[in-house]
């Protein structure tokens, strides 16, 4: 299990990865795999796409803060918003969907 501040440090590179439309990592973590997953599914697009990432970083920032053990999901921050949400899409970022991991350093 991660500290909050090593969640966070790498919850924020994710966060960086899906700005720059992409990443050159090959090892996540299993909740990051997660939270990848469920960006596509989700997808975003338009204008309000960077505004809403933005608002989804800042909420899970203060959850980790606050003591979560996990980021909260992105489908879960939009079915929390009010009003109807569109579907929309987030390009892949050359991550397959299998749930394989590498071993990553503790």
């Amino acid at each position: 299990m991660e500290d909050g501040e090593g969640l966070l440090t790498r919850f924020n590179r994710l966060m960086k990865d899906l700005e720059n439309g992409g990443t050159s990592r090959t090892c996540f973590r299993g909740w990051e795999i997660d939270l990848l997953l469920d960006f596509q599914t989700c997808g975003l697009d338009g204008s309000d796409r960077r505004k809403i990432l933005q608002r989804y970083q800042k909420a899970v920032q203060r959850g980790i803060e606050k003591g979560a053990q996990r980021p909260l999901k992105l489908s879960e921050y939009l079915a929390r918003l009010p009003g109807p949400r569109q579907s929309m899409e987030i390009p892949p970022l050359g991550v397959s969907g299998a749930r394989e991991q590498c071993a990553a350093p503790s």
